[in-house]
């Protein structure tokens, strides 16, 4: 799937989400940048660092609950793995 349309459907999807704010628009962005990056392959295997640094997140602890805030919205579903090939990301 193409980038604006995946990017589309997002900003759809969260239309009516208060709890759904910029910096996990920005999340989101980076996922997609990274799954345009690796040939819209699914699943995007992330690094946090990789995805904190496209994001703008500074802190860990930001970067955790906007992971799980875009999982329990169903946006995302997250596979962790905890070596050094990275997690998995299917959007």
């Amino acid at each position: 799937m193409e980038t604006g349309s995946l990017l589309s459907e997002f900003f759809r999807a969260i239309q009516n989400n208060p709890c759904i704010g910029p910096s996990h628009v920005s999340f989101y962005a980076a996922l997609i940048e990274l799954q345009k990056e690796k040939g819209y392959k699914e699943p995007i295997v992330i690094k946090r660092i990789e995805v904190m640094s496209m994001a703008r997140i500074a802190g860990i602890s930001t970067y955790h609950r906007l992971l799980k805030d875009l999982v329990a919205g169903g946006y995302i579903r997250y596979e962790a793995r905890f070596d050094r090939k990275g997690s998995r990301v299917y959007l």
